[in-house]
């Protein structure tokens, strides 16, 4: 493992600390902030306001650390809407194949 994305885990370890578990948000903005809805298996856990400038510094270090780990990894993380892609065409492929 990379020694910074080691680093940067042992910082999360602290028992004191809170923990959110989420796999799924929703965004939304105002004039001046961004709010994050965390959602977990589509109900919302925590709300989240960033100002945009955070906002943007987030998701560009968000990107570094996925984009190291691909490289690290020599592995390809699918989005959301990858996965939802794959799944329809595999569905829309499966059910025009079924039909003949």
């Amino acid at each position: 493992m990379c020694s910074h994305l080691a680093s940067m885990l042992n910082q999360f370890r602290d028992a004191d600390r809170l923990f959110l578990r989420f796999n799924g948000f929703q965004i939304g903005l105002s004039n001046s902030d961004i709010f994050l809805a965390l959602l977990h298996n589509n109900r919302a856990v925590a709300h989240v306001n960033l100002s945009y400038t955070t906002a943007k510094t987030l998701g560009q270090q968000l990107m570094g650390a996925i984009q190291t780990l691909e490289k690290e990894s020599k592995n390809s993380i699918m989005s959301i809407e990858d996965i939802n892609k794959f799944l329809k065409d595999e569905f829309d492929e499966k059910k025009s194949g079924s039909s003949n």
